[in-house]
């Protein structure tokens, strides 16, 4: 018996969003991004982080900072999704900063937190205000491909 899941192109005449289509490249947005992390390293000028801090609200952003947990088996990863940074971090966290827009306000309060406690930070956005900040205080920053959907949409 079909179900009006099984009906594509009913699908995509009522998804005005274009999440059937976002949904279908997903396959190969991992494999772009994948390609682009493998071009990445830390900064020789990073200590080597005893602990590592995840700064992502939910969504795309949140998806983006569980995948990063998966690389770093050997030193304890926890995630915030809000300004509040635990009291912990300090100059030997290294902190991976998620903002799909770059424009995330509690993303960005937290960002200037993790100035304050001489953290090592990378960026991961499409663009806003979390790359001219990143620019500013000279740390990496890993530019997301745009894609024309809803930021917690953005997992690829």
């Amino acid at each position: 018996m079909q179900t009006v899941l099984d009906q594509l192109d009913y699908i995509s005449q009522m998804d005005h969003s274009g999440m059937l289509k976002a949904i279908e490249q997903l396959p190969q947005h991992l494999v772009e991004m994948s390609e682009q992390m493998t071009h990445f390293s830390l900064p020789s000028s990073f200590p080597l982080p005893q602990k590592i801090l995840l700064l992502a609200t939910g969504g795309g952003s949140g998806f983006i900072a569980a995948l990063i947990s998966t690389y770093f088996q050997q030193i304890p990863v926890l995630t915030s999704s809000s300004a509040h940074i635990p009291e912990w971090v300090d100059s030997q966290t290294l902190a991976f900063v998620v903002s799909v827009s770059g424009q995330t306000e509690e993303i960005l309060e937290g960002y200037h937190t993790l100035l304050e406690r001489k953290a090592s930070v990378i960026c991961l956005t499409q663009g806003g205000l979390l790359v001219k900040l990143s620019q500013t205080h000279q740390h990496p920053c890993v530019l997301l491909p745009y894609r024309p959907i809803q930021a917690r949409s953005v997992i690829g």
